[in-house]
């Protein structure tokens, strides 16, 4: 009984969290935080990258944008304050996508520090 309790409680904390990962509201609100993230300045990739973001299907496609985003990004505000700002949009994310995109993106970050 156990490990059939254990794998319900498994599987339907994944079909809610898949669930959650289309929710057009959650959508919504990630892509508001990352295009207010992005410059103002009239350019046409970053243009680009706001309708990227506008047209993405699903939460993942969002966390992959984040480096099209530090791309255009760190002309205007450097490398540092580009992913400072971009790590504001992690816990957005949380729970949302597997977590080891998070923990990956953690490290990375770490070890960036370090350097």
């Amino acid at each position: 009984m156990t490990l059939f309790s254990s794998f319900f409680d498994t599987f339907s904390t994944r079909l809610e969290s898949a669930a959650k990962r289309q929710d057009p509201q959650v959508l919504a609100e990630i892509r508001s935080a990352m295009v207010n993230l992005l410059p103002s300045a009239p350019r046409w990739d970053i243009d680009h990258v706001r309708l990227r973001i506008g047209s993405a299907q699903d939460v993942q496609q969002l966390w992959f944008l984040r480096a099209e985003m530090n791309q255009v990004m760190c002309p205007v505000f450097g490398e540092q304050q580009s992913l400072v700002l971009i790590e504001q949009l992690t816990p957005l994310f949380e729970g949302l996508i597997d977590d080891g995109f998070i923990r990956t993106h953690q490290r990375q970050r770490a070890r960036s520090r370090q350097s």
